[in-house]
């Protein structure tokens, strides 16, 4: 195509020429039509004019008015790269719980009816009974109502916005609580006018087990199942002892045979196991620089003089006694060098490569000596032997400390090829030894109950050279799954609650599903009493079932039927956390919008108490100042009743005239009285002086004296309140450490979160202790005795010059 030239000479049309020259243009100009040719010059001329007058014409146009003929430039402009959908991981739906203003002022007017003045709900306990939102959080320390504000939200839901009873389950951590909450429950129900039935009161509140087990059991397959923690003389107890670790005779028979049937089948484990009782059967080792040492060296160095004769005495004794020698092991007395000194051992064990001290039998007479010459007591010479061999034998010592515990030891070499050894264990941080058995039982429990694979999480643990704990969770990995599996054999087929609450939570979706609607339609409102005590299977249970029913329910939506959301209520009071030794964790408290995820959460904090006066619940506050919580501010007393001036708590030794006297006082002015025990040695101590007022008790038609661990008594109250011994734990566990670690149940960020969880456990038993009182509240502490082993204390916490605590103690 021709350029445009800019500096083209100027043309005129035919019409404006002179007429020859008009002539001779038009016909040149009819040629080159006929021929098909151009006339560069002229067709330069026009494009150039016709690019002129366009340009003028566009200025002149308005943009809209631009031709319909423009060139329309396709560029998306929008986001165009590929991107996955995301998942829903909300527990609940994206709305809000309707609660019209008709209904709100329907319940406050029956309610200023139907209760009395001093139970009217506050400005605040009303924000968390009309609560909007699907996931409410309810947190306020002991007296402050949380119990009775979930009740009335039943009310709310059942009466007033036309839930049915069998869409709402009530959930108690324990039997105890349980009770209570369906005895508060019955009532409100009575004074609205409706009398509940004990069915409908006993489907309505229920323990975590037992709502499982409702489920479970409507699947075809597993309408028999009897799980584990279940088996004892009463076949109707479908709540078990959740954190009582005592057992029944039919789970110790029952977990007896599974062990002697891995040891049997299991050399691997039958090893482990021997390993195991042989540094359980060998004297615990002292440091040299150990207290007891310290005071005991000068005297053992001393006493090594006559240890020959002490050895001879020492088998006189057993042979007078029938108890030496025994088979498995042989008699001999043997020297062997200690530092310079000649101890002796009084025979030697082939299978256990160890060395026999025979100790001093509790049924012998305390007075004997090994000779008339004399001057010291058999049984103190022992004594301080066994603390020399302690921390200086460079050889395995086996020291007998009784006749029983000597043929104990030697039935179990007798048959340890043929079945399993019997002998009981004590792994270091533990509080008190028991049989192995029972002892890998519970430690695979704890494991299960922090969320752990207990095989796998053994072997990701370590312990330092010569440590026979490692040989513990060795035997451990080893046993669990031969337990389960052991379990899964009986007739019917049997399971620890734990897997059974894995297998139905959020790791056991598809299982879910297969549950009938009549079954899982209970879990679409949910309230959940003390939810600081939840352990990881439950809390992932009822997570899983608030899912499956918004699953149905958008299933339902999609066929035209419309129903209500799901909601869950929580109540909880992290300062009453009392089993995180057991695996509870406080998570589902502390983090409850993470955990059970909705859109709008709603945390309610509770201030008021209504049990107790000031001095009680400030003396109950300063044993966890300083402890992580939610709301750090001690709740103020509200004094609806007019109560007596306010008295302090006061702090006694622990002495059983002193007891006597203050119960017989309480208990004839006619006050209730509760009885807790911090410790069971302690509270052993105090037996007799107990059972006495409980005799008393048991004369009257009314029974007004309560006895309960202190671990067991929330939601309990008295006028009178009594804690007996102080609260105690071992200072640190290496394995436990370890084992909650791997959990991560805990705040983030601490290496010993079991010994963090474990101190700040006994201040929080205490504050749960205090709190029971309404009016009075003694604690008496026995004094620590010399050589005692260190301890954590609860009472490390009493300060003397304060106005709510007075410390007696002199």
């Amino acid at each position: 195509m021709p350029k445009v030239d800019s500096k083209l000479p100027p043309i005129t049309h035919p019409d404006r020429q002179p007429p020859l020259v008009g002539f001779i243009t038009t016909l040149l100009s009819s040629g080159m039509d006929l021929l098909g040719a151009m006339h560069p010059l002229s067709y330069n001329h026009g494009l150039r004019k016709g690019k002129s007058e366009a340009e003028a014409l566009a200025a002149k146009t308005p943009p809209a008015e631009s031709s319909q003929h423009a060139t329309i430039e396709i560029v998306d402009q929008r986001q165009v790269a590929f991107q996955r959908p995301e998942r829903d991981n909300y527990v609940f739906e994206d709305t809000y719980l309707s609660i019209p203003e008709k209904v709100r002022e329907s319940f406050y007017a029956d309610t200023a009816r139907f209760l009395a003045e001093d139970h009217q709900p506050t400005a605040e306990q009303w924000r968390a009974i009309h609560s909007l939102s699907l996931a409410t959080c309810t947190v306020g320390i002991a007296g402050t109502g949380k119990t009775h504000v979930m009740a009335m939200r039943v009310i709310l839901l059942n009466l007033y916005l036309g839930v049915p009873l069998e869409d709402i389950t009530v959930l108690c951590l324990t039997k105890d609580c349980r009770l209570d909450v369906i005895a508060l429950i019955s009532d409100l129900y009575a004074r609205w006018g409706t009398n509940l039935s004990d069915e409908q009161c006993y489907r309505l509140v229920k323990t975590p087990r037992g709502a499982l087990l409702s489920q479970v059991r409507e699947l075809a397959d597993m309408e028999l199942v009897l799980p584990f923690d279940l088996l004892s003389d009463t076949t109707d107890d479908e709540d078990g002892r959740p954190f009582d670790q005592r057992l029944t005779n039919k789970q110790v028979a029952v977990l007896g045979e599974a062990f002697n049937q891995a040891y049997l089948a299991d050399p691997e484990f039958a090893a482990a196991i021997r390993s195991l009782m042989r540094s359980n059967a060998l004297l615990a080792e002292l440091d040299p620089d150990d207290p007891i040492v310290a005071r005991r060296a000068s005297a053992g160095w001393q006493q090594s003089k006559f240890d020959f004769e002490i050895a001879e005495a020492m088998q006189s004794l057993w042979s007078n006694a029938g108890a030496w020698p025994l088979p498995g092991m042989q008699s001999e007395i043997t020297a062997e060098n200690v530092r310079g000194h000649d101890f002796h051992f009084n025979g030697y064990v082939p299978s256990l490569d160890a060395y026999v001290v025979l100790g001093f039998d509790r049924s012998e007479e305390r007075a004997i000596t090994r000779g008339k010459a004399a001057t010291t007591e058999l049984y103190k010479e022992c004594a301080i032997k066994k603390t020399m061999l302690q921390a200086f034998s460079p050889k395995p010592v086996i020291y007998l400390e009784s006749y029983a515990q000597a043929r104990a030891l030697s039935d179990t070499l007798a048959f340890i090829k043929h079945r399993a050894p019997n002998f009981t264990c004590l792994l270091k941080g533990e509080a008190r030894p028991y049989p192995i058995a029972e002892a890998l039982y519970h430690c695979g429990t704890l494991m299960e109950t922090l969320g752990l694979n207990v095989a796998g999480a053994t072997g990701e643990m370590n312990f330092m050279a010569g440590d026979p704990d490692i040989h513990f969770f060795h035997a451990l990995g080893i046993f669990w799954p031969a337990f389960e599996s052991f379990l899964l054999k009986q007739t019917p087929a049997s399971f620890t609650f734990n897997r059974l609450f894995n297998m139905f939570g959020m790791m056991g979706a598809t299982n879910i599903k297969t549950i009938p609607y009549a079954a899982i339609r209970g879990m679409r409102h949910v309230l959940v009493d003390e939810v600081q005590d939840l352990v990881t299977p439950i809390g992932e249970w009822i997570k899983a079932c608030l899912l499956e029913n918004r699953r149905r329910n958008l299933r339902a939506a999609a066929k035209g039927s419309e129903s209500m959301p799901c909601t869950l209520f929580l109540t909880g009071d992290d300062y009453q956390t009392a089993h995180g030794t057991q695996g509870a964790t406080p998570r589902y408290l502390l983090d409850y919008e993470s955990q059970f995820r909705c859109k709008n959460p709603a945390k309610i904090i509770m201030g008021a108490n209504f049990r107790s006066h000031q001095h009680i619940i400030d003396a109950a506050h300063s044993m966890v100042m300083g402890i992580p919580a939610i709301n750090g501010f001690a709740p103020v007393s509200v004094d609806k009743a007019g109560r007596d001036p306010e008295e302090p708590v006061l702090i006694y030794h622990l002495d059983a005239d002193l007891l006597t006297g203050m119960l017989n006082q309480h208990f004839d002015n006619g006050e209730d009285i509760l009885i807790l025990a911090a410790n069971p040695d302690d509270f052993k101590l105090m037996e007799p002086e107990i059972n006495a007022i409980i005799e008393r008790d048991k004369l009257n038609a009314k029974r007004r004296v309560r006895v309960r661990a202190c671990q067991r008594a929330k939601g309990l109250e008295a006028l009178t309140v009594f804690i007996l011994g102080d609260f105690t734990a071992p200072v640190t566990s290496w394995s436990k450490n370890q084992i909650f670690r791997m959990a991560d149940t805990q705040r983030k960020g601490d290496n010993s979160p079991f010994d963090t969880v474990q101190q700040h456990e006994l201040f929080r038993l205490a504050h749960i202790g205090i709190t029971r009182a309404r009016r009075h509240c003694y604690w008496l502490i026995r004094p620590e005795q010399e050589g005692e082993e260190v301890q954590m204390r609860a009472s490390v916490r009493i300060r003397a010059e304060t106005g709510f605590l007075k410390d007696m103690r002199t």
